[in-house]
């Protein structure tokens, strides 16, 4: 967390900045406060040097589409966006969280049985309601799961996969703005803006290695391969070239290392070849133990529980009351 920089606006929308979180390739990342009241939010600003590509605002308004479709504890949903700005950006409700991977390097032998449970019965509830919705994530990685105190978020909707009458020009906010691009129907497993493919190659379905669109077991099995590395250290097929992975995913089983054998049993079901054999994403939460209230937080490494306690520490004192046309604080430090 940074003081603001001069180039930083003060004000976007409903939200008054309070500090700088860190870049992106395609913007940065800022710490705002509803004017008047309310909690931290999380910016994400394009840089102005990219604002009038239209690939990035099509990839944006997906994201925000497809997260509010599938709201709750936890997906991380858009809060506030505005699109059409001349920088156009988005706001979601700010949680203390470090990526998944940063947590999976604190403990490199992977995660206890119990926390890769809690993990993957969150996951699993928040993949039933993107599927309950109609959608398909289709960019499930490790990237795309952040890790807080209370359990993760899954995030990166900017892949996603929306319902075809969206794409179509139905009711839905999908009718405008982004076209059809990227969404359902699609006939392969690329990200329509960039040609590239939707995700990290570890964490791609056997369906994404070949080429075709995913389809909502092709997230059970990118969620398969997310646990798998967060158990194991590492991915199951691999961290190589991308070809070499590719290869396995297709046609070899994964190495999932000397895990328990029932922990062992559901990932495997999770990454079954055949789209049909893996379960749906209600029974992988059942199977993981997760069920209403009863999903429990993972236990996570010392060094990240005391890196989001240092973050919520430095909010705090950033959220402190103030008047409208005061200045920001500097973070502490």
């Amino acid at each position: 967390m940074h003081t603001l920089h001069n180039a930083d606006p003060r004000r976007l929308g409903p939200f008054r900045m309070l500090a700088r979180l860190g870049e992106t390739d395609s913007g940065v990342r800022l710490l705002g406060r509803r004017v008047g009241a309310g909690p931290a939010v999380e910016v994400t600003l394009v840089r102005s040097a990219l604002a009038d590509d239209q690939r990035i605002r099509a990839r944006l308004r997906r994201d925000v589409e497809a997260s509010r479709a599938a709201a709750g504890r936890w997906v991380r949903s858009a809060e506030d966006a505005d699109l059409d700005a001349a920088a156009p950006w988005v706001a979601h409700a700010y949680v203390p969280a470090v990526p998944l991977a940063d947590v999976v390097r604190a403990a490199p032998r992977g995660l206890p049985e119990a926390g890769v449970r809690a993990l993957g019965a969150a996951l699993a509830e928040a993949l039933e309601r993107v599927h309950a919705a109609g959608m398909v994530h289709g960019g499930i990685s490790a990237d795309a799961v952040l890790v807080a105190g209370d359990g993760p978020r899954l995030t990166g909707f900017h892949h996603a996969r929306l319902p075809r009458r969206e794409a179509d020009g139905g009711d839905g906010a999908g009718g405008h703005g982004a076209g059809g691009e990227g969404r359902g129907g699609g006939e392969d497993a690329y990200d329509n803006d960039t040609g590239r493919f939707a995700g990290p190659a570890p964490f791609l379905s056997p369906e994404q290695a070949r080429g075709r669109a995913p389809v909502p077991a092709s997230d059970v099995f990118s969620l398969g391969a997310v646990l798998a590395y967060t158990a194991c250290g590492r991915p199951p097929f691999g961290d190589d070239a991308p070809p070499q992975v590719l290869y396995r995913i297709a046609a070899e089983p994964p190495d999932l290392g000397s895990l328990p054998a029932p922990l062992a049993a559901i990932l495997t079901g999770c990454l079954d070849k055949d789209p049909a054999a893996r379960p749906e994403a209600a029974a992988l939460r059942a199977a993981f133990g997760g069920g209403g209230e009863r999903t429990a937080p993972p236990r996570l490494p010392s060094p990240v529980v005391a890196r989001l306690a240092r973050e919520a520490a430095q909010v705090l004192v950033l959220e402190e009351p103030a008047t409208a046309d005061e200045p920001a604080a500097a973070p502490p430090g």
